[in-house]
């Protein structure tokens, strides 16, 4: 099994200062699938952020698929990881349905044809057919959450990042998406507070505090109630 994600020694600050990661130091393998979990300020979301390049840091290195994280493979990168935003309204600004689940494959140059048979597809397997001419505005909230899924999925990525994909759901939402993501067969990366998605969803977590990792290993953590305390959870 290849080794997808190695992170090295990453540290950033935010422009105020505030330390959001300290020396983070991170491997992920083909196919796993990992999730995040740690007390609110973790760093957990900035480390996503780093994985495709929207947050950069001079401190420390990543490479993505035996490339190194530089301008130079940030294009390439990206459309090779996609992030999945924990509010889909960060994610879905277009007018249409439509035009948000095709706004990267537009950018990366495809034809009309392929671009409309793509997002058809995508739409259909999230079982959102027909809903591609609204605006995400007037969907649900659970709707705009595989609006958003939708957006990354149709890029056919070989990484996966969700930050928090069940927050905010009622319990059928909840069901659906966790559903649609233990079919996806890709590395993914998973932030969030929902233990037991991240128990029925993962086969590794990693604990954040601090802007620390201070544990990796299976998931059987999350059945001890003293080290999860221990960890701030």
């Amino acid at each position: 099994m290849d080794k997808v994600v190695e992170i090295r020694d990453l540290s950033y600050n935010y422009p105020d200062g505030t330390p959001a990661l300290n020396e983070v130091s991170l491997d992920v393998m083909e196919r796993e699938s990992i999730g995040i979990i740690g007390p609110n300020g973790a760093g957990k979301s900035t480390l996503l952020l780093h994985l495709n390049g929207i947050l950069q840091s001079k401190n420390g290195a990543i490479r993505i698929l035996d490339m190194p994280l530089t301008d130079t493979n940030l294009r390439k990168i990206r459309s090779k990881v996609c992030l999945v935003f924990q509010d889909p309204e960060d994610q879905l600004f277009m007018p249409t349905v439509f035009d948000d689940v095709a706004f990267g494959l537009v950018n990366l140059g495809y034809d009309a044809e392929t671009v409309r048979e793509k997002v058809e597809k995508i739409l259909e397997r999230v079982d959102l057919s027909g809903r591609g001419n609204r605006s995400a505005h007037h969907l649900s909230f659970g709707e705009k959450k595989l609006v958003s899924l939708a957006t990354a999925l149709v890029m056919e990525p070989e990484i996966l990042l969700l930050d928090e994909p069940t927050s905010n759901l009622d319990r059928k939402e909840r069901r659906e998406i966790m559903r649609f993501l233990e079919e996806i067969d890709k590395t993914k990366i998973i932030v969030s507070h929902d233990l037991e998605m991240v128990e029925q969803l993962c086969k590794r977590i990693v604990v954040m505090n601090r802007g620390k990792v201070i544990f990796s290993g299976g998931k059987e953590i999350l059945k001890d109630d003293e080290k999860l305390k221990g960890f701030g959870l």
